[in-house]
């Protein structure tokens, strides 16, 4: 995949990612018996890695069959431009449209952070893009709720709540009791979930 090019990322087109089952940041089953906690940030090229090489392998083998959930904290560690991208994130989930926009969001990822990739005016045309591709996104509505800023208290709130759960990087995952912090190769994921879940 391309990535850097110019302001705004990739110029690859936004084409939606298949999911199963998806309710705000949950993606499966929210009862099944293993719940993958994921804390990202979508500045961070590591979270990038993890959502294209790690998150498909974890969707086709654990999440799809029932077997786990995955959670996405999206968590503010790298300043301005990762803020106002958690912002948008829980203002497209307001809409059932979080996956979407976190796609999105780790599609348009610069190597520079707070450049201005995720501006306002640049995410509102990610939401453009959203609605182009998958339909349903009430524009005017997701744009009120990005210039309001009502979402910072929130994003603030899940910042906290990772960092006294013992998050001080990203990505980092939580699965049963088990913190597994950086990128690290799939087995180490499937190795905690089979432990998760027991005999």
């Amino acid at each position: 995949s391309q990535r850097g090019a110019g302001p705004g990322g990739s110029d690859e087109t936004y084409e939606p990612i298949a999911r199963g089952a998806v309710a705000g940041r949950v993606e499966g089953d929210p009862g099944a018996r293993v719940r993958i906690f994921e804390f990202s940030d979508f500045q961070c090229p590591f979270c990038r890695d993890f959502h294209e090489e790690v998150a498909p392998l974890l969707r086709a083998e654990f999440v799809e069959t029932g077997e786990a959930s995955i959670e996405y904290w999206p968590v503010d560690v790298l300043g301005p431009d990762s803020r106002r991208a958690n912002e948008a994130a829980l203002c497209a989930a307001d809409q059932n449209l979080f996956w979407e926009m976190h796609d999105i969001l780790f599609l348009r990822q610069t190597r520079s952070q707070n450049d201005g990739a995720f501006s306002r005016d640049r995410l509102k045309e990610y939401a453009r893009e959203i609605e182009d591709a998958v339909g349903g996104f009430d524009l005017g509505r997701f744009d009120a709720c990005l210039d309001s800023g009502q979402k910072g208290a929130e994003v603030e709130a899940l910042t906290r709540q990772a960092q006294a759960a013992g998050i001080t990087s990203t990505p980092s995952v939580i699965i049963g009791s088990e913190l597994i912090r950086g990128l690290n190769p799939i087995d180490r994921y499937r190795e905690a979930i089979r432990r998760a879940a027991g005999p």
